[in-house]
């Protein structure tokens, strides 16, 4: 086969845009291998979000309303025991997880507040603690529970919620969930990284501390952001952030592999962890104190995650801290005893999940978290949860 020549028997010229649409073709060639192949052998270990938020600024973020479906590698157990599965998320009209509300009249109202523990993004709508245990007390009581749950929320978020959204809710029963390894993290302006969470304090003329929030800079153009709704899509970009995210947190960690937040169990605590458990103290009074006096008996639940209820983790986690060469002490349960002496203090009952689940057998105990994925209760987690809040709020709506 001969090449073709001009009348002057000259090879033509390429065009000028030949070249660059030989590398426009390539490149694309090339992104959408990749993005098969992310799509065939990568599951990250988390949820992948394509939940939408809506910016607050008196709570930080609140669930944009619809029927979401959350791809999930769940893992109990051992790694064979691992599967990719679709979690049923619900968001009702107002802005929380469950089916809309019920009129509260004429039965008893229970709403449990919290971060990720109560949101349980992991489970399917019917498997969360807070429909297990509305199922429960219908039965006794035809009572509502009200799923407030949000990620990435501590006790100062809990308080703002408290203002816009509960408290007008008027509830026979409230329970504050809450997680010592980063509720109180969250009340820091320094420690929170999240930026549509990060609380900002003001005086009042009261003298008390008035939080708001501010939603994150968007630098970008115009232009920018609708490039980026074209891409966001792609499991290629997800994978990159997912990467990015991993070597920060490996970043993150000290030379002991421990990450930041270990912190809290540390006595005496650094300064800013200590500035942090005090501003979560104060806001959890308030929230107490406050619901006590719209008429609301108040629960607070202390939620353990699995290093620090389970034996084995801890004593590596503890050994991990000693070698680390810190002057301090690691305490296991001094973020607890910080929420219970502050619940009880306040006029609220306090209720420990982790004695609770202390007192299964040792083999049961890893059932109950995403260890090798997230950390956040599983199924069964979910379940024992709901019957250790069943028995002190049932208690409390016999004695009404």
């Amino acid at each position: 086969m001969t090449e073709k020549v001009d009348a002057a028997g000259k090879k033509p010229a390429r065009r000028w845009w030949f070249f660059p649409l030989l590398f426009l073709l390539t490149l694309t060639a090339c992104l959408l291998v990749a993005e098969a192949t992310v799509r065939i052998f990568w599951s990250p270990d988390h949820p992948r979000q394509p939940r939408r938020y809506e910016f607050d600024p008196q709570v930080g973020i609140i669930h944009v309303p619809g029927p979401y479906r959350l791809p999930f590698r769940r893992c109990v157990g051992g790694q064979s025991e691992c599967e990719d599965v679709s979690v049923n998320f619900t968001i009702n009209d107002q802005g929380f997880r469950g089916t809309n509300f019920r009129d509260p009249a004429g039965h008893p109202l229970v709403a449990v507040m919290g971060d990720s523990m109560i949101e349980a993004a992991q489970i399917d709508d019917d498997k969360t603690a807070c429909r297990i245990l509305e199922e429960s007390l219908r039965q006794e009581f035809d009572a509502e529970v009200r799923n407030l749950g949000i990620s990435s929320a501590g006790l100062v978020h809990y308080y703002a919620r408290w203002r816009k959204y509960v408290a007008s809710m008027r509830p026979d029963v409230l329970i504050i969930a809450t997680l010592g390894i980063n509720d109180f993290r969250n009340c820091s302006t320094s420690l929170e990284r999240f930026l549509a969470m990060r609380p900002h304090y003001n005086e009042s003329a009261g003298g008390k501390r008035e939080v708001s929030f501010e939603p994150a800079p968007n630098p970008h153009s115009r232009l920018r952001r609708l490039a980026a709704s074209l891409y966001e899509p792609l499991e290629t970009v997800r994978f990159f952030r997912w990467l990015k995210e991993a070597r920060k947190e490996t970043a993150e960690m000290d030379a002991g592999g421990l990450f930041p937040d270990f912190r809290i169990y540390e006595d005496p605590p650094a300064p800013e962890y200590a500035e942090a458990a005090s501003l979560g103290q104060q806001y959890l009074e308030r929230l107490i104190k406050e619901a006590i006096a719209s008429g609301s008996r108040v629960i607070v639940v202390y939620l353990p995650w699995s290093g620090e209820a389970i034996d084995a983790e801890w004593v590596g986690l503890a050994a991990k801290y000693q070698q680390s060469g810190q002057a301090a002490r690691a305490i296991r349960n001094r973020p607890e005893q910080l929420i219970r002496k502050t619940a009880e203090a306040a006029g609220a009952r306090f209720v420990s999940f982790s004695e609770f689940v202390r007192s299964l057998p040792p083999e049961r105990l890893p059932a109950l978290w995403h260890i090798k994925t997230d950390s956040h209760l599983t199924e069964e987690g979910n379940r024992m949860l709901a019957e250790c809040m069943e028995i002190a709020v049932t208690e409390m709506l016999k004695s009404n």
